[in-house]
């Protein structure tokens, strides 16, 4: 599984981290994957690809997919 998109910065480098989460009727998550890229490129447009590796998962009644993208991985 991979996610491709297109970013940009205000710096010269930029860090994309991103997670895949299953989040349960009451709110609580479960990680199902993440992946992350350094872009060296980021004051330009430029078209990233994320490896997410691969994901095999069975989604339960009344959960949902969230799908996270950010330049920090802090909680």
């Amino acid at each position: 599984m991979s996610l491709t998109a297109s970013v940009r910065s205000d710096g010269p480098e930029m860090d994309l981290f991103v997670r895949l989460v299953d989040v349960a009727p009451d709110g609580a998550s479960h990680l199902l994957a993440r992946g992350q890229v350094t872009v060296l490129a980021a004051a330009y447009d430029e078209e990233v690809h994320v490896d997410l590796g691969q994901v095999g998962y069975r989604l339960r009644a009344g959960h949902r997919l969230r799908l996270c993208v950010a330049s920090s991985d802090a909680p």
